[in-house]
């Protein structure tokens, strides 16, 4: 994690002049795309925080490069929201002519909950305490797979 990230993640676009400035006087090369311990470019942190000018300050000034992806295997553009702007999708190389966002909700609010995550999660003992006590349960155990 350098200062590149820490300024990409928290927006300071007139840090990232500066050290850029301060950077090339001083003639120290930056690298726009380092990653960090779980892959993400300050591209990535800019991208997942909503931070459009940090983005086009690092592709059109600094070159970063857009298509890095990071540990996960996604690149910066998939961590955009549906506000971002259209030039910024574009920018970050975006696919043209697809679906990004989902026009159906992924999970119906009209879902039955028959049992619940904990109830999956305990031990083959603890089913069997709660068999003893709740014949229903047993029975349903009985003939699950």
């Amino acid at each position: 994690y350098t200062a590149l990230h820490w300024i990409a993640k928290h927006g300071a676009t007139q840090v990232l002049q500066d050290l850029v400035s301060g950077s090339q006087k001083a003639g120290i090369p930056l690298d726009v795309n380092v990653k960090s311990s779980c892959g993400y470019t300050p591209l990535h942190l800019a991208a997942i925080h909503g931070h459009q000018r940090i983005m086009k300050l690092l592709v059109q000034k600094l070159n970063s490069k857009v298509h890095m992806r990071d540990s996960s295997g996604k690149r910066p553009w998939q961590y955009l929201s549906s506000s971002t702007s259209g030039e910024v999708w574009q920018l970050l190389g975006a696919p043209k002519g697809k679906t990004i966002f989902p026009t159906q909700p992924l999970v119906s609010r009209n879902s039955s909950r028959k049992t619940s995550l904990a109830a999956c999660l305990k031990t083959q003992h603890m089913k069997w305490k709660m068999a003893a006590k709740y014949p229903a349960l047993r029975e349903r155990e009985e003939y699950s797979d």
